[in-house]
């Protein structure tokens, strides 16, 4: 479930404005600010299972085309990851995105290569 933050500074400016007391006020920022650290973590853990699951798949292609974990494979799923941020929709993304990215970043080393 996600923390509407907007909705929460909306309605505690709102009960602030109504009541006009420093406690009050001290004690809806502090509110305020404990949903953000929430939001934050929240954002950081997306972030991470994201990309726990972007190396998955992306171990599946080294397993489906026969290959060990190649010694650069921080830097693949990096790149991957990275590409698929940018390139792939946000919430509907699948493992033909990373398939798409792995092949953008052996293209690039291709290219650096020559």
């Amino acid at each position: 479930m996600s923390v509407d933050l907007q909705k929460i500074i909306n309605a505690t400016t709102d009960i602030k404005d109504d009541f006009k007391n420093p406690q009050v006020n001290e004690a809806l920022d502090m509110l305020v600010r404990h949903f953000k650290e929430i939001d934050e973590e929240e954002v950081v853990v997306i972030s991470m299972l994201k990309k726990k699951e972007v190396e998955i798949d992306l171990l599946e292609i080294y397993h489906r085309i026969g290959i060990d974990i190649p010694s650069n494979h921080d830097k693949v799923l990096d790149y991957v990851y990275s590409d698929v941020n940018d390139c792939a929709d946000k919430e509907d993304w699948h493992s033909g995105d990373v398939a798409i990215a792995f092949r953008r970043f052996l293209e690039r080393e291709e290219v650096c290569d020559e």
